[in-house]
């Protein structure tokens, strides 16, 4: 009986070694997140921004690079103006469809003055979201740029 107890008490001392050795693993292992390799990332800038006219319509261009090794899919813009006042519409441009990796593009947007907008500077911010490889399975990341549009 003694030597059925020494034998267990072993047994028992191997399967608590066993479970720390296994449970201290994942602090050595190296995890790779496949999501992480496959993000694009862009940069945005305003190219050229016409003059605002209270009632009128305005362009502002976009130049988008991806600045990654990572396509960059279904590139839409969208725009927030600082504070609650917001006189601004925008024609939704066409969705560019792929960024390769390195390249860049052109983003051409109507913006539209209220007719009762008050003359001012106001504060925009422009967002570039996009779609990586796994299209909308995964990250979808979004760049900005904030420039100001005097009326």
């Amino acid at each position: 009986m003694k030597r059925r107890v020494n034998k267990l008490k072993g047994f028992v001392a191997l399967l608590i070694m066993l479970l720390m050795l296994t449970s201290a693993l994942p602090a050595f292992a190296v995890i790779v997140d496949v999501q992480d390799s496959i993000i694009p990332i862009l940069s945005v800038e305003v190219q050229r921004q016409d003059q605002a006219v209270v009632g009128q319509e305005f362009e502002v261009v976009y130049n988008i690079k991806n600045i990654s090794n990572k396509p960059a899919f279904n590139l839409l813009l969208g725009f927030t103006v600082e504070g609650n006042y917001n006189p601004f519409t925008l024609t939704a441009p066409e969705a560019i469809k792929q960024l390769d990796a390195g390249a860049s593009a052109t983003l051409t947007v109507k913006f539209k003055v209220a007719d009762d907008a008050r003359e001012n500077t106001f504060r925009v911010t422009s967002t570039i979201s996009c779609q990586d490889a796994l299209m909308g399975q995964g990250a979808n990341p979004s760049y900005s740029v904030i420039h100001d549009v005097k009326i």
